[in-house]
């Protein structure tokens, strides 16, 4: 033989020949109704969908096998001869004396599946095979069709000529690399870049598209297309000038037929490309232009600690929240017997301290907390909202706090319910009574409740919202006129919503989405069957709640008066705009409210309104996932939040943190798009397997914040069963890149809860065991988000504890 390599790279990375030859015969499918059929070069292989007889299987069952992969290393030292076995067919069966021989060119890879392996193994790299006939005068005439096969596929051996044989990929022409999203990647300097999502094998099926080297499937469901494992990805670091190279270079599929490239990159001073190609298939590659960030790390122990409660016995945690400001603080809500204490914390230098801690009540049960500015637009007046329970009746609180007088209470609610129902809108008046006109069943929910807060109003000042777990039953406490520098008092401004889901969480965001909703707020549930999405775009007449009974004078705003939306009602009057089709009246009031809707169908007289939120059951875009936790963020770099969730696909996956970009795309029919539209429409980000630490696979919290510093948006997540919170660093370009380990270090990598170190049992102060929820803040004052996790020892053991994990540079 004479083995010709596609190129000298790969050829460069052989370091080993295999072979192995048989007699090429099969017994066919009972449909064709022959007793044997010729098995080609191709269909002996270690691709699944191609291979009938798979090589990767240490045994050949159905063939007769002469020679089975015996090896030699390469470059080969001097002549190699191999000797067959005798023939294992009678010379009835097989009289040309056929044979298939199969070459395998072996060399290093590293498997792929959940994540990488964490060694090189010798795999096959590339293929050749060609069939021969040692008896060039034999035939078959009682099967003419086979005999003609075997003629025309296996020329006669002629003595002293060497048979070229042509080394190719393990794939055939029928199947292709192509992105598998995003092609983008972020990385620290002097850490990894790993090109999430990744590069797929993809093909064509036949059934599907007759277009030429197209895929026929053996069977109908085509189940050989599911497993695509070991086609080996060459990966590359495209770099002019600097010292960035692959790690591992040669990685072979998943099951899925995925491989996620990475490499190590230096400190970036000349552009970095990471560049993927199947072996022996040069020109075909993928591209992932690589942006870099600063890098970080988290030391093993916390900066430092705290103990919850002191002055209390076993308390529990019922919510962690944020208080942004020039100087953040935190905030952390615990019910103890006989009440509900709020404790503040914040920095002095290096050291939590305890600020303030307030008894709310004996009688109530702390289930939320939210930090926000109240003005959203300039990002200023900083307060925090206090969700309990008596009985079944919620208690929300508003508090202000500054460095003189600690927390002061703004507003107060004393309503069981909202007044106003946020279901009712034109033409649905007297259809019930609807979800918001029962108790919310506070005395059910275990904590946290959820809570989001946005501009609903357009007014720049914030609408906070909080919603429990019976079918999302939302309270919204919007901003109102004449109130500029803090909320409004809450029993005049709320109203309610349900959307017909149970809540882990949610998040209020402008997606973006269809026309004509770009700038609304949309809703973005998280639950145990999948994340959910309901945009505003049904046109709608929203308002403040006000009252035509009332003799004082209502703050409706300029252009607004109070009316009952349904006549009769008094708790569906609204500060709205009234207009007249006839006159074509413009409705100027607010670009939220852009269109005269009649009252009545037919109807001259109506109201301005435009896109709002229906109470109506939301659209899966993340369906048969346990979604855990949601949030938002500027990710892409553009003026469209984007939406981010916490979930595990299904049993046995990783959990993963994907993020849906906001846009013009309607995210509640993406499983509809082409495939091209949905690469790029999320991604999904995965906590890489770190040495000696088990997968990451409990995933409960989410949160963003700017840990390096650069003015990009950073991600959290919050994994229960290591024990652990994983950081990605932003930068604009769509795809956040894990903070990773410094090369050659063990430690690193991941915020670690727990101070137990190695395989050593891990008891009281020493274990950690995470609240679900955590915060993000920049406690000192230097421009650097921090972490901010309280740990439940055992049930023997102390308070809970608040740890404080700052980043240092590395």
């Amino acid at each position: 033989m004479e083995l010709r390599f596609p190129d000298d790279a790969s050829r460069g990375e052989i370091d080993g020949l295999q072979i192995t030859a048989i007699e090429p015969f099969v017994v066919p499918p009972e449909s064709t109704g022959r007793q044997r059929a010729l098995l080609n070069c191709g269909e002996l292989g270690v691709f699944g969908p191609t291979a009938l007889l798979n090589r990767d299987q240490s045994e050949l069952p159905g063939v007769n096998t002469l020679l089975n992969r015996e090896g030699r290393k390469f470059p080969l030292e001097g002549d190699w001869t191999v000797d067959l076995e005798p023939f294992k067919s009678s010379t009835d069966s097989n009289p040309w004396r056929a044979v298939m021989v199969h070459i395998e060119a072996r060399g290093p890879a590293r498997k792929s599946a959940g994540g990488l392996a964490l060694a090189d193994e010798s795999k096959t790299l590339l293929e050749g095979c060609f069939c021969m006939r040692l008896d060039g005068d034999a035939t078959l005439a009682e099967d003419k069709a086979l005999d003609d096969e075997v003629k025309a596929s296996c020329p006669v051996v002629v003595e002293g000529t060497p048979r070229a044989v042509v080394l190719k990929p393990v794939i055939n022409d029928q199947f292709r690399l192509e992105p598998c999203g995003v092609q983008a990647v972020t990385a620290p300097r002097g850490r990894q870049a790993v090109a999430l999502p990744g590069v797929c094998v993809v093909t064509t099926e036949c059934s599907q598209d007759q277009s030429p080297g197209c895929f026929t499937c053996r069977q109908s469901d085509c189940p050989e297309l599911e497993d695509q494992k070991n086609v080996p990805i060459r990966v590359t670091a495209l770099q002019a000038a600097g010292a960035s190279q692959a790690d591992p270079s040669i990685i072979l599929t998943n099951a899925d037929g995925v491989v996620i490239p990475q490499i190590q990159v230096d400190d970036c001073a000349s552009p970095i490309t990471i560049h993927a190609e199947v072996v022996g298939r040069t020109g075909s590659g993928i591209d992932f232009p690589v942006t870099c960030v600063d890098p970080i790390d988290f030391d093993p122990k916390p900066t430092d600690t705290a103990d919850l409660a002191s002055s209390a016995v076993g308390p529990t945690i019922a919510a962690i929240a944020t208080i942004p400001g020039p100087r953040e603080r935190v905030a952390v809500l615990l019910n103890k017997t006989g009440g509900t204490l709020l404790e503040i914390y914040e920095a002095d230098g290096r050291a939590l301290v305890l600020a303030q801690s307030l008894e709310l009540s004996t009688t109530e049960r702390g289930l939320g907390l939210l930090g926000f500015d109240y003005n959203l637009a300039a990002k200023t007046n900083p307060v925090l909202a206090v969700v309990s329970a008596q009985t079944n009746a919620p208690i929300v609180r508003v508090f202000r706090y500054d460095d003189q007088n600690g927390l002061v209470l703004l507003e107060r609610t004393h309503d069981r319910r909202c007044g106003f129902d946020a279901c009712t809108a034109l033409r649905e008046c007297g259809t019930g009574p609807g979800p918001c006109k029962s108790d919310m069943m506070l005395g059910q929910v275990t904590p946290p409740i959820s809570m989001a807060v946005a501009d609903r109003n357009g007014d720049g000042l914030a609408d906070f919202s909080f919603a429990t777990d019976r079918e999302l039953q939302m309270y919204t406490y919007f901003s109102a006129p004449g109130f500029t520098d803090r909320p409004p008092p809450l029993d005049g401004v709320c109203q309610c919503a349900a959307y017909g889901r149970p809540l882990p969480s949610y998040e209020m965001i402008n997606l973006g989405g269809p026309p004509g909703s770009e700038k609304t707020i949309d809703v973005l549930l998280g639950e145990p069957t999948g994340a959910f999405v309901r945009y505003a775009t049904e046109d709608r007449v929203e308002g403040l709640p006000c009252s035509v009974t009332s003799s004082v004078p209502q703050r409706c705003g300029a252009g607004l008066s109070c009316h009952e939306i349904c006549p009769g009602d008094p708790t569906s009057a609204r500060c709205v705009e009234p207009c007249t089709l006839s006159s074509g009246n413009a409705c100027l009031t607010s670009p939220l409210r852009p269109r005269c809707l009649a009252i009545d169908p037919g109807g001259l007289d109506g109201y301005c309104g435009g896109p709002g939120l229906a109470c109506r059951t939301t659209d899966a875009v993340w369906p048969l996932t346990t979604v855990s936790d949601v949030a938002k963020g500027l990710i892409s770099g553009d003026d469209i939040e984007d939406a981010l969730t916490l979930g595990t696909p299904q049993q046995g996956a990783l959990p993963a943190v994907r993020i849906f970009y906001g846009g013009a795309i309607d995210l509640t029919k993406v499983m509809t798009l082409s495939a091209e539209q949905r690469r790029t429409t999320f991604v999904d980000l995965t906590a890489r397997r770190l040495p000696e630490t088990p997968e990451a696979a409990s995933a409960r919290g989410l949160e963003l914040g700017d840990f390096n510093g650069d003015g990009k948006a950073d991600i959290a997540a919050i994994y229960t069963n290591t024990e652990e919170i994983r950081v990605w660093l932003g930068s604009g370009n769509l795809v956040p890149g894990e903070i990773g380990q410094a090369p050659g270090s063990s430690i690193g990598g991941r915020v670690k809860l727990n101070e137990c170190t190695g395989a050593m049992m891990c008891p009281g102060r020493s274990k950690c065991s995470p609240f679900a929820r955590f915060a993000v803040a920049d406690l000192d004052a230097d421009g650097k988000s921090e972490i901010l996790v309280v740990c439940i020892p055992d049930v023997a053991g102390p308070n809970p504890t608040l740890k404080w994990f700052v980043p240092t540079e590395p």
